[in-house]
């Protein structure tokens, strides 16, 4: 594959630059969910920092001594230090303060970090006994990166030793939608589909073609043995040692999100076993508990929801055929893309919707300070609106519809029934302004002017 362009992430950039490039001992942590670029980041700044400056480390599931031994090769390569290519260090205390003394200017990147403490669970301790008592006043600067959720919250945690050592730490986010145009060259609803796929998920994107999107995820994830085939399962495999029943909810909640009570009727369990499921899965990033945005910070009974396209795509279109996928029947799935592909889409242009609007709000000078949906069943009449930011003095509403057409209508009567459940709770909306996002005519959304909207 060839390797990704680097699309986004400038502030990340900017931000490990200035930290690399300035006089103070530096011990920066990276952290975010496999594939998600944190790698290519750290070469990018790599490259524009000149090589020669910095090493780049990454571990496995080796044992200490083997992964000492191969760091030390390394260093003596990029050094061209004769003690360290002749002279093998038996503890990483000696390694790391012979390279804070001799070598204090070259910049150490540590990625896969929790394979290190796995092999040795003393070698945090002894990283922070060495940057304590050699590396904190010489000007050192090291990168710690890390995948595994569980394990770098354990690394960022109060108790672990590296807190109060580290000097900055970035948790990286997925790209946006805008960056995956950038990269493919594509746009609007044909570049939501892959999207919808992808996510922003940069390594996903490597395995597209962006040529023709059916031929394209039969390639990088119906086949058996293909990039992706394995992916979703291998992402929650790796955090989770009993997976059956995650798998299952996840299955349950790729297509759509779903309240506690469904969930337990699906899968036959009581809710505090769900509940505990829930959480696990919430820690990880993978679920958000949604409420209604005018119910934030109360105990309002609220949805549950993936938060990544791939995962999403995965548990509905590839888990359930597998037994198909695996005789090389990879039509079933495909007919399923067909007949459900708006359906997935949908939340996933909302979500789209609801930061571009976001980036209108920010160019019009307006600061955030809520964003999310709303709902509510009233008297056995249900209502929507699919996307609220909440700025000063104003609110700002969005219905976007994937395949359709947006109803005013309709919309006017969920700003109305809104603008009464905001009163009820307490809640300031101010002006109300409305907007309408249609994927198949307006991808980029307009504004509309409502009766009564205004408030």
């Amino acid at each position: 594959m060839t390797p990704t362009p680097f699309v986004g992430r400038q502030r990340e950039l900017t931000w490990l630059l200035e930290r690399l490039q300035g006089q103070a001992s530096q011990l920066l942590v990276l952290h975010g969910r496999r594939r998600i670029g944190k790698t290519r980041l750290v070469r990018e700044a790599f490259e524009r920092l000149g090589d020669d400056h910095a090493l780049y480390y990454l571990a496995t599931l080796k044992n200490a001594t083997l992964q000492r031994r191969e760091l030390q090769q390394l260093l003596a390569a990029k050094t061209g230090d004769p003690l360290l290519a002749r002279h093998p260090f038996d503890e990483w205390e000696a390694l790391l303060t012979y390279l804070v003394r001799q070598h204090p200017r070259l910049v150490l990147a540590l990625d896969e970090f929790p394979y290190l403490v796995t092999a040795d669970p003393a070698f945090a301790s002894v990283l922070q006994k060495v940057w304590d008592e050699h590396a904190r006043t010489t000007g050192v600067r090291w990168i710690v990166l890390g995948s595994q959720v569980t394990a770098m919250e354990r690394v960022l945690d109060h108790d672990s030793p590296l807190y109060g050592r580290r000097t900055g730490a970035w948790h990286l986010q997925p790209l946006g939608f805008d960056d995956l145009c950038a990269y493919s060259g594509l746009e609007g609803l044909e570049a939501l589909r892959y999207y919808g796929f992808a996510g922003g998920i940069p390594f996903y994107w490597e395995a597209l073609g962006f040529e023709g999107y059916t031929a394209d995820i039969r390639k990088a994830a119906l086949a058996p043995g293909s990039l992706l085939y394995d992916e979703g399962g291998f992402l929650v495999r790796e955090e989770l040692r009993q997976p059956r029943e995650y798998f299952s909810l996840l299955h349950l909640l790729a297509r759509g999100p779903r309240a506690l009570g469904d969930l337990c009727g699906e899968l036959g369990i009581g809710k505090h076993i769900a509940g505990k499921y829930l959480s696990v899965l919430q820690g990880l990033h993978v679920l958000e508990r949604q409420v209604p945005i005018t119910r934030v910070g109360t105990r309002s009974a609220g949805l549950y929801a993936m938060t990544d396209p791939f995962l999403r795509f995965w548990f509905r279109f590839v888990f359930p055929y597998k037994t198909s996928l695996e005789m090389g029947a990879h039509e079933v799935a495909e007919q399923r893309m067909e007949a459900e592909g708006f359906d997935h889409l949908a939340t996933v242009y909302e979500d789209v919707a609801l930061e571009r609007l976001a980036q209108r709000a920010a160019a019009e000078g307006r600061p955030l300070f809520g964003k999310g949906r709303w709902w509510l069943n009233d008297k056995g009449r249900q209502y929507q609106i699919n996307g609220v930011l909440l700025a000063e003095g104003e609110t700002w509403v969005l219905e976007a519809k994937i395949g359709g057409r947006v109803k005013p209508a309709r919309l006017e009567a969920a700003v109305a029934a809104l603008r009464e459940d905001a009163h009820a709770c307490g809640v300031e909306l101010g002006k109300i302004r409305c907007f309408a996002f249609e994927a198949q005519r307006r991808f980029e959304g307009e504004e509309l002017v409502l009766g009564g909207q205004a408030g």
